[in-house]
């Protein structure tokens, strides 16, 4: 399925597309641990580095798409980050004009 891309206006999608790229990195990481039979992340890790120097490692292609995973999931929490701020926002802008309709109320 081709998902498009969130807009930072809109926080469901933004939330929707962190939740998806999250859940496509932890599943690149399961592979991973699997393949390197790491126990866990610090273990992956030396292991990825170790892979890093090697020239056509076996497991390769999976180390990229991990890298590339990495990056899309860092833009994906970036762009969550900025859906949040601007949705406090809207909300501090709400609850201001409510508190101001209600201050005109009670005069």
């Amino acid at each position: 399925m081709i998902y498009k891309e969130a807009n930072p206006t809109n926080f469901l999608e933004c939330r929707e597309e962190f939740r998806r790229e999250l859940h496509r990195l932890n599943q690149l990481e399961a592979k991973l641990m699997t393949i390197f039979e790491a126990t866990d992340a610090a273990d992956l890790e030396h292991h990825l580095l170790l892979a890093r120097g090697t020239k056509n490692h076996p497991a390769g292609t999976m180390i990229e798409l991990f890298n590339q995973q990495n990056t899309i999931f860092d833009m994906a929490t970036i762009k969550m980050e900025c859906a949040e701020m601007l949705q406090r926002r809207r909300v501090e802008a709400q609850q201001k004009a409510l508190e101001k309709d209600l201050a005109a109320v009670d005069c």
